[in-house]
């Protein structure tokens, strides 16, 4: 029995499908993909993260958002990161109020079934952003972040932090948010492979 084949969509038949359904949706090069039901230890670093951040952003042009808000890519694609940071006022796709082409950092949670592809093609995706600086990383299975920073010459460098003791570092903000705060409460996820591979 072979493989199902991929049903393609076109922009307009996505948008009015996530407009309908009552789960999420992302949009990838015409193929839909529905976003995985949330983990409790997922949604507690949600939780903990979007409190943080905006407690970091006090005072400055941040603004955080949590997973409702989804975000347009160039060349068509749709993704609704865990978290979005915003500097300034939301611009707007299309004048839709769910979707914004503007975000200076994008946080993602990673687990099992979705890790590779948020390290890989939607990560090269994400970087179609212009306004794009960061790119978070947040593990479920041990405190461990990690995040890219676009450096002033185009180049996307890796920092990484883990243990209780460390930081995330969201420069656009000025700000370095303990790793102990983001997994306040969580009760970490089993590693799919022994050691965490």
């Amino acid at each position: 029995m072979g493989a199902s084949p991929i049903l393609r969509f076109t922009e307009e038949q996505y948008l009015a499908m996530d407009q309908e359904i009552a789960g999420r949706s992302e949009f990838h090069g015409g193929v839909v993909l529905p976003v995985e039901a949330a983990t409790v230890s997922h949604e507690a670093i949600v939780a903990n993260l979007l409190g943080e951040v905006r407690t970091a952003a006090r005072g400055t042009p941040g603004r955080v958002f949590g997973p409702q808000l989804r975000t347009r890519i160039p060349r068509a694609r749709y993704c609704y990161p865990d978290a979005t940071l915003i500097c300034g006022s939301p611009e707007l796709y299309e004048d839709r109020r769910d979707t914004i082409v503007n975000p200076v950092a994008v946080f993602e949670i990673l687990s099992p079934s979705t890790e590779s592809f948020d390290r890989g093609l939607k990560f090269a995706a994400y970087r179609d952003l212009p306004s794009l600086r960061q790119y978070v990383l947040i593990a479920q299975t041990e405190p461990r972040i990690e995040w890219f920073v676009k450096s002033p010459e185009g180049f996307w460098v890796l920092h990484d932090a883990s243990g209780p003791g460390a930081r995330l570092e969201i420069p656009s903000i000025a700000a370095a948010i303990p790793l102990a705060s983001i997994y306040e409460g969580v009760e970490f996820e089993p590693a799919p492979f022994p050691g965490g591979v």
